[in-house]
């Protein structure tokens, strides 16, 4: 990933911003009088932020990602015209579907930084923009940029978005930059430039990507010097642990054995009380011991 200036996961919930590759040329979507315009970079570009809500992720590699796209200055979703395939607002919700193009998908991760994505409309249709001589611009490869990362070797503060689209743009313009950067302050502190795992292969020594397993993570050894898979906090805790069916079966039993202890503790006093009552031959007294 050393070509492209940032690394990491975008979760559901991120800020970003979109910048759309066509023609070798970086156009990133703006809002000019509230409709969407792709502008070639500029320090004065009126940028738009994104919200991403994710809808569902896909079962399977080739499966797209479901979600919608909040445009953070208006507080309206991203809708899509079902005529021309024009990217606009509504105050309505319309899902939108992402196909990443080259490498695996992480569990429950809807996009990562540096990975090109075609957008489409819930109709299947790839989304268009235009540009400011009205030339249509495809969703073809969308690169999606978080507004907040965190700079190598400064991971205390994190950079802002102005600083993403200026090395965004050097990154894709063969303009080469040793700067270097993650989408969390976990992989800043970690200070591992690694690569993505290709559609098809899970984690392993060579790149990251989510365990076959979901409930392991992909971590840095740092005795192995690469990547592996372990149960850990990146892995586990971040699961839905309590609806899984092992946690389910441990909660049941335990419930069975307290209950059936319960009844056993039950019919033990009662045998016990029996047992202490005893009655004295030829008197109509009895003796109960205490």
């Amino acid at each position: 990933m050393a070509s492209y200036f940032i690394e990491g996961p975008l979760d559901d919930g991120t800020s970003v911003m979109l910048c759309i590759l066509y023609q070798s040329v970086p156009y990133y979507l703006c809002n000019s009088g509230g409709n969407y315009v792709g502008l070639q970079y500029s320090n004065d570009m009126n940028i738009s932020t994104f919200k991403i809500n994710v809808i569902s992720y896909p079962d399977k590699s080739s499966d797209p990602v479901i979600f919608t796209l909040q445009d953070q200055l208006y507080s309206k979703n991203v809708m899509v015209n079902t005529d021309t395939n024009i990217i606009n607002l509504a105050s309505g919700d319309q899902n939108l579907s992402a196909y990443s193009t080259k490498y695996q998908k992480w569990y429950q991760v809807p996009f990562l930084a540096g990975e090109t994505y075609q957008m489409t409309s819930n109709q299947n249709t790839t989304i268009i923009v235009y540009d400011e001589n009205l030339n249509p611009i495809p969703f073809t490869i969308v690169y999606v940029i978080p507004t907040r990362w965190y700079q190598q070797g400064a991971c205390k503060q994190a950079r802002d978005y102005s600083s993403a689209l200026s090395y965004n743009q050097m990154s894709l313009t063969g303009n080469n930059t040793t700067m270097m950067g993650w989408t969390t302050i976990n992989e800043c502190n970690n200070n591992i430039d690694y690569t993505y795992c290709n559609n098809g292969y899970n984690c392993s020594s060579q790149c990251k990507a989510s365990c076959q397993n979901p409930s392991y993570s992909c971590d840095w050894s740092v005795k192995a010097q690469s990547f592996q898979c372990n149960r850990g906090p990146d892995g586990f805790f971040n699961q839905d642990w309590w609806s899984s069916i092992w946690f389910l079966t441990i909660i049941s039993v335990i419930l069975i054995v307290a209950i059936i202890s319960y009844i056993v503790m039950i019919i033990s006093r009662r045998n016990k009380s029996s047992n202490e009552v005893e009655f004295i031959e030829g008197s109509p007294y009895q003796i109960v011991n205490l």
